[in-house]
């Protein structure tokens, strides 16, 4: 049960086909990961546990080891560095 996106655009009413569809990868609640802040010189690493399921390019709420929780962006491996 992912989510799925066109692969090229599509008109509005074009029937959907098997071939028309990919999975994403989708980030699953739970999942650790590493909140990366830069500003200037700066970088603050944070561990965050995400609360619910996301895409790559969208924002979803994480918590802090602290138990702060707060939105942050999931950015794709390689992606704003």
């Amino acid at each position: 049960a992912g989510a799925l996106r066109a692969i090229r655009d599509l008109p509005a009413g074009t029937p959907l086909g098997r071939l028309d569809l990919r999975e994403e990868q989708i980030v699953q609640p739970g999942t650790r990961m590493q909140l990366v802040i830069r500003e200037g010189p700066v970088t603050v690493t944070r561990e965050v546990e995400t609360l619910q399921p996301g895409l790559p390019s969208r924002r979803v709420f994480v918590r802090a080891d602290d138990g702060e929780t707060f939105v942050a962006p999931l950015l794709a491996r390689g992606e704003g560095e």
